[in-house]
Protein backbone atom coordinates (compact mmCIF):
# COMPACT_ATOMS: atom_id res chain seq x y z
CA UNK A 1 0.00 0.00 0.00
CA UNK A 2 1.56 3.33 -0.83
CA UNK A 3 -1.54 5.85 -0.81
CA UNK A 4 -4.64 6.45 1.04
CA UNK A 5 -7.57 8.85 0.33
CA UNK A 6 -10.52 9.40 2.00
CA UNK A 7 -12.95 12.15 1.29
CA UNK A 8 -16.26 12.81 2.20
CA UNK A 9 -19.43 15.19 0.84
CA UNK A 10 -19.36 16.92 4.46
CA UNK A 11 -16.77 16.95 7.23
CA UNK A 12 -18.99 14.55 9.06
CA UNK A 13 -18.82 11.72 6.47
CA UNK A 14 -15.17 12.82 5.97
CA UNK A 15 -14.60 12.47 9.65
CA UNK A 16 -16.57 9.10 9.90
CA UNK A 17 -14.62 7.42 7.04
CA UNK A 18 -11.02 8.30 8.30
CA UNK A 19 -12.24 6.59 11.68
CA UNK A 20 -13.06 3.81 10.22
CA UNK A 21 -9.83 3.51 7.80
CA UNK A 22 -7.65 4.42 10.85
CA UNK A 23 -9.00 1.55 12.86
CA UNK A 24 -8.86 -0.99 10.16
CA UNK A 25 -5.20 -0.26 9.58
CA UNK A 26 -4.74 0.00 13.62
CA UNK A 27 -6.09 -3.80 13.16
CA UNK A 28 -3.92 -5.32 10.21
CA UNK A 29 -0.70 -3.69 12.39
CA UNK A 30 0.21 -0.69 9.86
CA UNK A 31 1.79 2.40 10.55
CA UNK A 32 1.58 5.96 8.57
CA UNK A 33 4.33 8.43 8.37
CA UNK A 34 2.84 11.51 10.44
CA UNK A 35 4.90 14.09 8.19
CA UNK A 36 3.44 12.40 5.22
CA UNK A 37 0.00 12.12 6.19
CA UNK A 38 -2.59 15.31 5.20
CA UNK A 39 -5.36 15.81 7.20
CA UNK A 40 -8.89 17.99 6.35
CA UNK A 41 -7.56 19.65 3.01
CA UNK A 42 -9.92 20.93 0.56
CA UNK A 43 -7.57 20.41 -2.51
CA UNK A 44 -4.63 17.54 -2.44
CA UNK A 45 -2.43 16.24 -5.48
CA UNK A 46 -2.35 12.98 -6.48
CA UNK A 47 -0.95 10.90 -9.75
CA UNK A 48 -0.18 14.10 -11.47
CA UNK A 49 -3.46 15.28 -10.70
CA UNK A 50 -5.61 18.30 -8.10
CA UNK A 51 -8.37 16.71 -6.78
CA UNK A 52 -10.86 19.68 -4.90
CA UNK A 53 -14.51 20.50 -4.28
CA UNK A 54 -15.20 21.16 -7.27
CA UNK A 55 -13.47 18.64 -9.40
CA UNK A 56 -10.27 17.49 -10.81
CA UNK A 57 -7.87 19.82 -12.18
CA UNK A 58 -4.09 18.96 -13.76
CA UNK A 59 -1.62 19.01 -11.65
CA UNK A 60 0.03 22.78 -11.95
CA UNK A 61 3.37 21.46 -12.09
CA UNK A 62 3.50 19.66 -15.26
CA UNK A 63 1.28 22.42 -16.51
CA UNK A 64 3.73 25.30 -15.82
CA UNK A 65 6.92 22.10 -17.26
CA UNK A 66 5.06 22.57 -20.94
CA UNK A 67 4.28 26.33 -20.87
CA UNK A 68 7.87 26.75 -19.80
CA UNK A 69 9.20 23.98 -22.92
CA UNK A 70 11.09 25.13 -25.02
CA UNK A 71 10.04 24.04 -29.14
CA UNK A 72 12.22 20.69 -29.11
CA UNK A 73 15.09 19.96 -31.49
CA UNK A 74 15.23 16.57 -31.34
CA UNK A 75 13.23 13.17 -31.84
CA UNK A 76 13.81 12.58 -28.02
CA UNK A 77 12.82 16.65 -26.86
CA UNK A 78 9.44 15.53 -28.99
CA UNK A 79 8.83 11.74 -26.97
CA UNK A 80 9.64 13.78 -23.12
CA UNK A 81 6.97 16.61 -24.85
CA UNK A 82 4.12 13.69 -26.19
CA UNK A 83 4.82 11.69 -22.86
CA UNK A 84 3.45 14.75 -20.67
CA UNK A 85 0.51 15.82 -23.07
CA UNK A 86 -0.44 12.01 -22.96
CA UNK A 87 -0.29 11.88 -19.56
CA UNK A 88 -2.74 14.97 -19.32
CA UNK A 89 -4.80 14.02 -22.08
CA UNK A 90 -7.93 13.58 -20.24
CA UNK A 91 -8.18 17.25 -19.84
CA UNK A 92 -7.50 18.07 -23.37
CA UNK A 93 -10.31 17.59 -25.86
CA UNK A 94 -8.94 15.89 -29.55
CA UNK A 95 -5.35 16.06 -28.22
CA UNK A 96 -4.44 13.42 -30.70
CA UNK A 97 -5.75 15.35 -33.32
CA UNK A 98 -3.90 18.70 -32.38
CA UNK A 99 -1.21 17.13 -31.66
CA UNK A 100 -0.17 15.33 -35.12
CA UNK A 101 1.46 17.02 -36.80
CA UNK A 102 4.40 16.82 -33.68
CA UNK A 103 3.79 12.95 -33.09
CA UNK A 104 4.49 11.87 -36.54
CA UNK A 105 7.78 13.57 -36.04
CA UNK A 106 8.39 10.19 -33.83
CA UNK A 107 7.68 7.76 -36.96
CA UNK A 108 11.02 6.33 -38.35
CA UNK A 109 9.87 7.54 -42.20
CA UNK A 110 9.66 10.88 -40.77
CA UNK A 111 12.21 13.79 -41.68
CA UNK A 112 13.03 16.07 -38.85
CA UNK A 113 11.23 18.93 -39.54
CA UNK A 114 9.95 21.54 -37.59
CA UNK A 115 7.81 24.08 -39.33
CA UNK A 116 4.77 25.81 -39.12
CA UNK A 117 2.29 23.15 -38.56
CA UNK A 118 4.52 21.89 -35.93
CA UNK A 119 4.48 25.15 -34.22
CA UNK A 120 1.13 25.85 -34.40
CA UNK A 121 0.37 22.59 -32.71
CA UNK A 122 2.93 23.48 -29.56
CA UNK A 123 0.84 26.61 -29.41
CA UNK A 124 -2.49 25.26 -29.76
CA UNK A 125 -1.56 22.41 -26.70
CA UNK A 126 -0.70 25.57 -24.12
CA UNK A 127 -3.48 27.49 -24.98
CA UNK A 128 -5.58 23.96 -24.48
CA UNK A 129 -4.02 23.47 -21.16
CA UNK A 130 -3.93 26.92 -19.67
CA UNK A 131 -7.72 26.56 -20.66
CA UNK A 132 -8.43 22.80 -19.34
CA UNK A 133 -11.73 22.55 -18.36
CA UNK A 134 -12.35 21.23 -14.28
CA UNK A 135 -13.49 17.26 -14.58
CA UNK A 136 -16.22 16.63 -12.43
CA UNK A 137 -16.40 13.32 -10.70
CA UNK A 138 -18.17 10.01 -11.66
CA UNK A 139 -21.07 9.50 -9.91
CA UNK A 140 -22.41 5.53 -11.53
CA UNK A 141 -26.29 7.53 -10.76
CA UNK A 142 -26.20 10.44 -12.82
CA UNK A 143 -27.43 9.97 -16.35
CA UNK A 144 -24.19 9.62 -18.77
CA UNK A 145 -23.30 10.46 -21.94
CA UNK A 146 -20.02 9.38 -24.19
CA UNK A 147 -19.76 12.10 -27.02
CA UNK A 148 -17.55 10.83 -29.93
CA UNK A 149 -15.80 12.09 -32.90
CA UNK A 150 -13.77 11.70 -35.65
CA UNK A 151 -11.15 13.97 -37.78
CA UNK A 152 -8.83 13.20 -40.69
CA UNK A 153 -6.22 12.17 -38.51
CA UNK A 154 -7.61 11.36 -35.36
CA UNK A 155 -10.78 9.76 -33.16
CA UNK A 156 -11.57 11.30 -29.67
CA UNK A 157 -14.61 11.17 -27.22
CA UNK A 158 -15.96 12.58 -23.97
CA UNK A 159 -17.49 11.07 -21.06
CA UNK A 160 -19.97 13.44 -19.63
CA UNK A 161 -22.52 13.12 -16.60
CA UNK A 162 -25.65 15.28 -16.19
CA UNK A 163 -25.32 17.51 -12.74
CA UNK A 164 -27.83 18.56 -10.24
CA UNK A 165 -28.12 21.91 -11.83
CA UNK A 166 -29.41 20.22 -15.27
CA UNK A 167 -25.45 20.55 -16.78
CA UNK A 168 -23.69 18.31 -18.49
CA UNK A 169 -19.95 18.19 -17.20
CA UNK A 170 -17.09 16.41 -18.60
CA UNK A 171 -15.59 13.82 -16.69
CA UNK A 172 -12.49 12.67 -18.81
CA UNK A 173 -11.34 13.13 -22.32
CA UNK A 174 -9.73 10.31 -24.53
CA UNK A 175 -8.08 11.12 -28.20
CA UNK A 176 -5.87 8.77 -30.26
CA UNK A 177 -4.63 8.90 -33.83
CA UNK A 178 -5.59 7.09 -36.77
CA UNK A 179 -3.32 4.68 -38.12
CA UNK A 180 -2.20 4.92 -42.45
CA UNK A 181 -5.13 2.08 -43.01
CA UNK A 182 -8.28 3.65 -40.42
CA UNK A 183 -7.45 6.99 -42.66
CA UNK A 184 -8.66 5.74 -45.68
CA UNK A 185 -11.68 4.19 -43.98
CA UNK A 186 -15.01 5.87 -45.05
CA UNK A 187 -16.23 8.79 -42.86
CA UNK A 188 -18.89 6.65 -41.39
CA UNK A 189 -16.34 4.00 -40.32
CA UNK A 190 -14.28 6.68 -39.16
CA UNK A 191 -17.39 8.06 -37.22
CA UNK A 192 -18.01 4.28 -35.81
CA UNK A 193 -14.56 3.58 -34.75
CA UNK A 194 -14.48 6.81 -32.33
CA UNK A 195 -17.84 6.07 -30.30
CA UNK A 196 -16.75 2.14 -30.09
CA UNK A 197 -13.03 3.12 -28.72
CA UNK A 198 -14.07 5.65 -27.06
CA UNK A 199 -16.53 3.56 -25.40
CA UNK A 200 -14.06 0.90 -24.63
CA UNK A 201 -11.83 3.77 -23.76
CA UNK A 202 -14.71 4.58 -20.58
CA UNK A 203 -15.30 0.77 -19.09
CA UNK A 204 -14.83 1.20 -16.08
CA UNK A 205 -17.26 4.33 -15.83
CA UNK A 206 -19.88 2.61 -18.63
CA UNK A 207 -19.97 -1.16 -17.21
CA UNK A 208 -23.76 -1.92 -16.00
CA UNK A 209 -24.94 1.65 -17.00
CA UNK A 210 -27.50 2.64 -19.29
CA UNK A 211 -25.08 5.38 -21.72
CA UNK A 212 -26.84 8.38 -24.68
CA UNK A 213 -24.11 7.83 -27.29
CA UNK A 214 -23.90 11.56 -28.42
CA UNK A 215 -22.61 12.07 -32.29
CA UNK A 216 -22.64 15.00 -34.77
CA UNK A 217 -22.85 12.11 -37.63
CA UNK A 218 -26.59 11.31 -38.36
CA UNK A 219 -26.47 8.10 -40.50
CA UNK A 220 -24.31 6.36 -37.50
CA UNK A 221 -27.34 6.91 -35.57
CA UNK A 222 -29.37 4.90 -37.65
CA UNK A 223 -26.62 2.47 -38.12
CA UNK A 224 -26.40 1.85 -34.27
CA UNK A 225 -30.00 1.88 -33.51
CA UNK A 226 -30.70 -1.03 -36.30
CA UNK A 227 -31.84 -4.27 -34.92
CA UNK A 228 -30.02 -6.48 -37.53
CA UNK A 229 -26.31 -6.42 -37.82
CA UNK A 230 -26.82 -8.29 -41.40
CA UNK A 231 -28.39 -5.24 -42.87
CA UNK A 232 -24.80 -3.27 -42.00
CA UNK A 233 -21.79 -3.02 -44.65
CA UNK A 234 -19.62 -5.53 -43.53
CA UNK A 235 -16.29 -3.12 -42.51
CA UNK A 236 -19.04 -2.01 -40.10
CA UNK A 237 -20.08 -5.26 -38.90
CA UNK A 238 -17.40 -6.03 -36.51
CA UNK A 239 -17.05 -2.33 -34.76
CA UNK A 240 -20.70 -2.95 -34.19
CA UNK A 241 -20.21 -6.10 -32.27
CA UNK A 242 -17.03 -4.64 -30.31
CA UNK A 243 -20.27 -2.26 -29.48
CA UNK A 244 -22.77 -4.90 -28.22
CA UNK A 245 -22.12 -5.02 -24.64
CA UNK A 246 -22.76 -1.70 -23.50
CA UNK A 247 -26.11 -0.58 -22.85
CA UNK A 248 -26.09 2.01 -25.02
CA UNK A 249 -28.38 4.29 -27.53
CA UNK A 250 -27.28 6.83 -30.33
CA UNK A 251 -28.52 10.46 -30.24
CA UNK A 252 -27.82 12.50 -32.93
CA UNK A 253 -27.33 16.36 -31.15
CA UNK A 254 -26.71 18.04 -28.35
CA UNK A 255 -29.49 20.02 -26.62
CA UNK A 256 -26.96 23.37 -26.44
CA UNK A 257 -27.05 22.68 -30.42
CA UNK A 258 -30.70 23.08 -31.01
CA UNK A 259 -30.70 25.78 -28.23
CA UNK A 260 -28.11 28.14 -30.39
CA UNK A 261 -29.72 27.40 -33.63
CA UNK A 262 -33.54 28.33 -32.11
CA UNK A 263 -31.61 31.25 -30.51
CA UNK A 264 -30.41 32.36 -33.15
CA UNK A 265 -33.73 31.72 -35.50
CA UNK A 266 -35.51 34.05 -33.01
CA UNK A 267 -33.59 36.90 -34.10
CA UNK A 268 -33.25 35.72 -37.94
CA UNK A 269 -36.13 38.42 -39.73
CA UNK A 270 -37.08 35.53 -42.47
CA UNK A 271 -36.95 32.54 -40.67
CA UNK A 272 -39.26 34.06 -37.99
CA UNK A 273 -41.71 34.92 -40.77
CA UNK A 274 -41.44 31.22 -42.26
CA UNK A 275 -42.41 30.08 -38.84
CA UNK A 276 -45.36 32.85 -38.86
CA UNK A 277 -46.55 31.07 -42.25
CA UNK A 278 -45.73 27.19 -40.82
CA UNK A 279 -48.17 28.20 -37.98
CA UNK A 280 -51.03 30.47 -39.63
CA UNK A 281 -50.70 28.97 -43.47
CA UNK A 282 -48.60 29.91 -46.28
CA UNK A 283 -50.17 32.50 -48.77
CA UNK A 284 -51.98 31.07 -51.70
CA UNK A 285 -49.79 32.99 -54.62
CA UNK A 286 -45.81 33.04 -54.65
CA UNK A 287 -46.38 37.06 -55.32
CA UNK A 288 -48.21 38.07 -52.28
CA UNK A 289 -45.13 36.89 -50.08
CA UNK A 290 -41.56 39.64 -49.90
CA UNK A 291 -38.90 38.38 -51.99
CA UNK A 292 -36.47 36.49 -49.60
CA UNK A 293 -38.99 34.67 -48.58
CA UNK A 294 -40.35 33.12 -51.86
CA UNK A 295 -37.27 30.87 -52.10
CA UNK A 296 -39.30 28.93 -48.76
CA UNK A 297 -42.56 29.41 -50.55
CA UNK A 298 -41.50 26.39 -53.07
CA UNK A 299 -40.58 23.98 -50.54
CA UNK A 300 -43.33 25.29 -48.04
CA UNK A 301 -44.81 21.25 -48.10
CA UNK A 302 -41.49 20.17 -46.69
CA UNK A 303 -41.12 22.81 -44.50
CA UNK A 304 -42.60 22.20 -40.54
CA UNK A 305 -42.04 23.22 -37.07
CA UNK A 306 -40.53 21.10 -34.79
CA UNK A 307 -39.91 21.61 -30.64
CA UNK A 308 -39.28 25.06 -31.96
CA UNK A 309 -36.74 23.71 -34.62
CA UNK A 310 -37.51 25.00 -37.86
CA UNK A 311 -36.86 21.68 -40.18
CA UNK A 312 -36.87 20.46 -43.95
CA UNK A 313 -38.12 17.10 -43.38
CA UNK A 314 -36.28 15.44 -41.33
CA UNK A 315 -33.41 18.20 -41.44
CA UNK A 316 -32.56 21.63 -40.06
CA UNK A 317 -33.25 24.44 -41.04
CA UNK A 318 -29.95 27.30 -41.04
CA UNK A 319 -29.80 30.18 -41.52
CA UNK A 320 -27.85 32.65 -42.93
CA UNK A 321 -25.50 33.83 -40.20
CA UNK A 322 -24.85 29.92 -38.83
CA UNK A 323 -24.40 28.72 -42.39
CA UNK A 324 -20.40 29.66 -42.63
CA UNK A 325 -19.92 28.02 -39.38
CA UNK A 326 -21.90 24.69 -40.46
CA UNK A 327 -19.81 24.74 -43.68
CA UNK A 328 -16.60 24.51 -41.73
CA UNK A 329 -17.49 21.89 -39.86
CA UNK A 330 -19.05 19.52 -42.46
CA UNK A 331 -15.62 20.26 -44.57
CA UNK A 332 -13.44 18.78 -41.38
CA UNK A 333 -11.57 16.08 -42.86
CA UNK A 334 -12.64 16.72 -46.56
CA UNK A 335 -13.92 13.55 -48.27
CA UNK A 336 -14.16 15.88 -51.59
CA UNK A 337 -16.93 17.89 -53.07
CA UNK A 338 -19.97 14.87 -53.53
CA UNK A 339 -19.15 13.52 -50.42
CA UNK A 340 -19.05 17.04 -48.48
CA UNK A 341 -22.95 18.14 -49.92
CA UNK A 342 -24.02 14.45 -49.39
CA UNK A 343 -23.39 15.28 -45.85
CA UNK A 344 -24.48 18.44 -45.72
CA UNK A 345 -27.70 17.21 -47.35
CA UNK A 346 -27.92 14.73 -44.84
CA UNK A 347 -28.46 16.99 -41.61
CA UNK A 348 -28.64 20.55 -42.78
CA UNK A 349 -31.00 23.10 -45.84
CA UNK A 350 -31.09 26.14 -46.49
CA UNK A 351 -32.31 26.94 -49.73
CA UNK A 352 -29.58 27.43 -51.90
CA UNK A 353 -27.76 23.53 -50.84
CA UNK A 354 -29.30 21.72 -53.98
CA UNK A 355 -28.25 18.86 -55.93
CA UNK A 356 -26.27 19.40 -59.25
CA UNK A 357 -28.01 18.15 -62.66
CA UNK A 358 -27.88 14.60 -63.14
CA UNK A 359 -24.66 14.44 -66.19
CA UNK A 360 -26.40 13.71 -69.57
CA UNK A 361 -25.41 11.26 -72.00
CA UNK A 362 -24.77 13.77 -74.61
CA UNK A 363 -22.17 15.75 -72.76
CA UNK A 364 -20.85 12.33 -71.70
CA UNK A 365 -20.47 11.06 -75.32
CA UNK A 366 -18.98 14.69 -76.42
CA UNK A 367 -16.00 14.45 -73.35
CA UNK A 368 -15.36 10.70 -74.41
CA UNK A 369 -15.16 11.90 -77.97
CA UNK A 370 -12.58 14.46 -77.38
CA UNK A 371 -10.57 11.96 -75.11
CA UNK A 372 -10.69 9.34 -77.88
CA UNK A 373 -9.46 12.15 -80.44
CA UNK A 374 -6.21 12.58 -78.36
CA UNK A 375 -5.64 9.04 -76.79
CA UNK A 376 -7.22 7.00 -79.74
CA UNK A 377 -10.33 4.44 -79.27
CA UNK A 378 -9.73 1.59 -76.93
CA UNK A 379 -11.20 -1.90 -77.39
CA UNK A 380 -13.03 -1.90 -74.04
CA UNK A 381 -15.12 0.75 -71.67
CA UNK A 382 -16.18 0.18 -69.03
CA UNK A 383 -18.76 1.92 -66.94
CA UNK A 384 -21.54 1.62 -63.98
CA UNK A 385 -24.97 1.45 -64.61
CA UNK A 386 -25.87 5.38 -64.70
CA UNK A 387 -28.55 6.66 -67.13
CA UNK A 388 -26.21 8.44 -69.36
CA UNK A 389 -24.14 4.81 -70.78
CA UNK A 390 -27.82 3.37 -71.98
CA UNK A 391 -29.68 4.11 -74.66
CA UNK A 392 -27.71 7.11 -76.84
CA UNK A 393 -24.24 5.52 -75.13
CA UNK A 394 -24.83 2.20 -76.76
CA UNK A 395 -25.26 3.88 -80.38
CA UNK A 396 -22.10 5.69 -79.53
CA UNK A 397 -20.24 2.46 -78.54
CA UNK A 398 -21.60 0.99 -82.55
CA UNK A 399 -20.55 3.81 -84.13
CA UNK A 400 -16.84 4.21 -82.64
CA UNK A 401 -16.33 -0.07 -82.91
CA UNK A 402 -15.59 -0.36 -79.13
CA UNK A 403 -16.87 -2.72 -76.38
CA UNK A 404 -19.14 -1.36 -73.76
CA UNK A 405 -18.88 -3.29 -70.61
CA UNK A 406 -21.08 -2.29 -67.02
CA UNK A 407 -19.61 -3.65 -63.67
CA UNK A 408 -22.40 -5.05 -61.57
CA UNK A 409 -25.15 -3.11 -59.75
CA UNK A 410 -24.63 -2.05 -56.14
CA UNK A 411 -21.04 -3.27 -56.94
CA UNK A 412 -18.19 -0.25 -57.03
CA UNK A 413 -15.72 -3.17 -56.82
CA UNK A 414 -16.25 -4.19 -60.06
CA UNK A 415 -15.09 -0.81 -61.23
CA UNK A 416 -12.71 -0.09 -59.04
CA UNK A 417 -9.84 1.88 -61.33
CA UNK A 418 -12.65 4.80 -61.97
CA UNK A 419 -13.78 4.80 -58.91
CA UNK A 420 -10.58 5.53 -57.19
CA UNK A 421 -10.06 7.65 -59.65
CA UNK A 422 -12.68 9.31 -59.21
CA UNK A 423 -11.66 9.59 -55.26
CA UNK A 424 -8.77 10.64 -56.79
CA UNK A 425 -10.32 13.76 -58.55
CA UNK A 426 -12.54 14.69 -55.24
CA UNK A 427 -9.23 15.35 -53.18
CA UNK A 428 -7.33 17.08 -56.12
CA UNK A 429 -10.84 19.13 -56.52
CA UNK A 430 -10.98 20.36 -52.80
CA UNK A 431 -7.37 22.33 -52.99
CA UNK A 432 -6.87 25.96 -53.07
CA UNK A 433 -5.94 25.38 -57.51
CA UNK A 434 -6.96 22.07 -58.30
CA UNK A 435 -5.36 22.76 -61.58
CA UNK A 436 -1.76 23.51 -59.76
CA UNK A 437 -2.59 20.30 -57.20
CA UNK A 438 -3.36 17.95 -60.77
CA UNK A 439 0.28 18.86 -62.22
CA UNK A 440 1.85 17.94 -59.45
CA UNK A 441 0.02 14.70 -58.99
CA UNK A 442 0.77 13.96 -62.17
CA UNK A 443 4.72 14.51 -62.19
CA UNK A 444 5.07 12.37 -58.79
CA UNK A 445 6.16 9.07 -59.04
CA UNK A 446 3.62 5.65 -58.10
CA UNK A 447 4.85 4.63 -54.74
CA UNK A 448 4.27 1.05 -56.43
CA UNK A 449 6.41 1.80 -59.74
CA UNK A 450 9.04 4.05 -59.63
CA UNK A 451 7.10 6.16 -61.98
CA UNK A 452 5.20 8.84 -62.23
CA UNK A 453 2.03 8.96 -64.54
CA UNK A 454 3.40 11.84 -66.95
CA UNK A 455 6.64 9.69 -67.49
CA UNK A 456 4.35 6.51 -68.06
CA UNK A 457 2.43 8.33 -70.62
CA UNK A 458 4.56 10.54 -72.52
CA UNK A 459 7.98 8.82 -71.99
CA UNK A 460 9.41 11.87 -70.41
CA UNK A 461 9.08 13.92 -66.72
CA UNK A 462 7.52 16.98 -66.86
CA UNK A 463 8.59 20.06 -65.56
CA UNK A 464 6.90 21.87 -62.59
CA UNK A 465 7.58 24.94 -60.55
CA UNK A 466 10.04 22.47 -58.66
CA UNK A 467 13.96 22.73 -60.07
CA UNK A 468 15.60 20.32 -61.60
CA UNK A 469 18.16 19.66 -63.66
CA UNK A 470 17.48 19.34 -67.89
CA UNK A 471 18.66 15.95 -68.03
CA UNK A 472 15.89 14.40 -65.85
CA UNK A 473 13.18 16.55 -68.15
CA UNK A 474 14.37 14.42 -71.50
CA UNK A 475 12.75 11.33 -73.22
CA UNK A 476 14.01 8.54 -71.66
CA UNK A 477 13.13 4.36 -72.57
CA UNK A 478 10.75 3.29 -70.36
CA UNK A 479 10.49 -0.81 -69.89
CA UNK A 480 6.68 -1.13 -69.85
CA UNK A 481 6.70 -5.51 -69.68
CA UNK A 482 8.61 -4.90 -66.63
CA UNK A 483 6.45 -1.98 -65.15
CA UNK A 484 3.44 -4.42 -65.62
CA UNK A 485 4.77 -6.73 -63.84
CA UNK A 486 5.88 -5.11 -61.31
CA UNK A 487 1.89 -3.73 -60.88
CA UNK A 488 0.23 -7.38 -61.55
CA UNK A 489 2.48 -8.57 -58.53
CA UNK A 490 0.92 -5.57 -56.67
CA UNK A 491 -2.02 -5.97 -57.45
CA UNK A 492 -1.97 -9.40 -56.53
CA UNK A 493 -0.56 -8.54 -53.05
CA UNK A 494 -3.11 -5.96 -52.72
CA UNK A 495 -6.25 -8.70 -53.32
CA UNK A 496 -4.53 -11.35 -50.74
CA UNK A 497 -4.46 -8.31 -47.83
CA UNK A 498 -8.09 -7.26 -49.09
CA UNK A 499 -9.63 -11.35 -48.79
CA UNK A 500 -7.38 -12.15 -45.59
CA UNK A 501 -8.68 -9.26 -43.71
CA UNK A 502 -12.20 -9.76 -45.07
CA UNK A 503 -12.50 -13.27 -44.87
CA UNK A 504 -13.26 -13.64 -48.42
CA UNK A 505 -13.07 -16.66 -50.58
CA UNK A 506 -13.42 -18.64 -53.97
CA UNK A 507 -17.28 -19.54 -54.43
CA UNK A 508 -17.93 -23.00 -55.94
CA UNK A 509 -18.52 -23.06 -59.23
CA UNK A 510 -22.30 -22.82 -60.67
CA UNK A 511 -23.97 -25.49 -63.06
CA UNK A 512 -27.45 -25.16 -64.66
CA UNK A 513 -30.51 -25.93 -61.80
CA UNK A 514 -28.07 -24.89 -58.92
CA UNK A 515 -30.75 -22.94 -56.65
CA UNK A 516 -29.37 -19.06 -56.35
CA UNK A 517 -30.45 -16.45 -53.85
CA UNK A 518 -31.04 -13.15 -55.10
Amino acid sequence: MDDVLVTGATPQEHDTRLHHVLRVLQGAGLRLNKDKCKIVQEQVNFLGHRLGKDGIHPDPAKVDAILQMSPPTTKEEVKRLMGIVNWLSRFIPHAASTAAPINDLMKDDTEWTWGPAQRTAFRQLKTLLTTAPTLAYHDPRKPTMVSADASSCGVGGCILQKQTDESWKPVAYCSRSLTRAEQRYAQIEKELLAAVWSCERFYIYLRGLQVTLQTDHKPLVSLIDQKDLCDAPLHCQRLLMRLMKYNCYAWPATDAKLVEIAAAVSHDRTLTAVISFVKDGWPKYQKDVEPELRRFWEDQDNISLVGGILTYGDRIVILQSLRRQKLQRIHEGHQGISKSRLRANQALWWPELRHLHTTTAKSVINFMKATFARYGIPDVVLTDNGPQFLGEFDQFAREYNFQHLTSSPHYPQGNGQAEKAVHIAERLLSQDDPVRALMMYRSTPLPSLGQSPASLLMGRESRTNLPTLPCNLQPKQINYDKLRSADTVNKSKSACNFNRRHGARDLDPLTPGDRVKI
